[in-house]
């Protein structure tokens, strides 16, 4: 019986810190891994988030997708401009995505980019934009 309850408390505790990950705005170390979602045509919709940190448009903008992302445990990758901008494939990066500022929240379908989002007012905005 102490076996079936440690292993179901591993079991719980394991799935627990994987779908951590899966929820929340999760930083990109590897710009391979938003490159690739152009790439996959997955049918699921993913969202890239470009900014940084020290932009005064980001810090207006942040808070509200991170209030929508949290209340609708929803997943979206975070390109940090500033601590990509020495990588090899930056420019390929911006390229690809069309991004020409920042902030700006790709909807990425089937390989291709649905929509994007440069400002909002409210987080009802944001919100309106990644249910459509």
């Amino acid at each position: 019986m102490k076996y079936i309850i440690v292993v179901i408390t591993i079991i719980f505790i394991a799935l627990s810190v994987a779908c951590s990950n899966d929820v929340g705005i999760n930083k990109v170390e590897k710009s391979e891994e938003i490159l690739s979602l152009l790439n996959d045509g997955s049918k699921e919709t993913t969202f890239v988030y470009f900014g940084r940190q020290n932009c005064p448009y980001c810090k207006k903008f942040y808070p509200k997708l991170e209030k929508v992302v949290n209340e609708n445990r929803m997943n979206v990758y975070y390109y940090d401009t500033k601590s990509h901008k020495g990588d090899t494939d930056f420019e390929k990066v911006l390229s690809e995505y069309g991004v020409e500022e920042i902030p700006y929240l790709a909807k990425v379908k089937d390989g291709k980019i649905m929509g994007v989002l440069n400002q909002a007012q409210n987080e009802k905005e944001v919100k309106t934009f990644m249910d459509q």
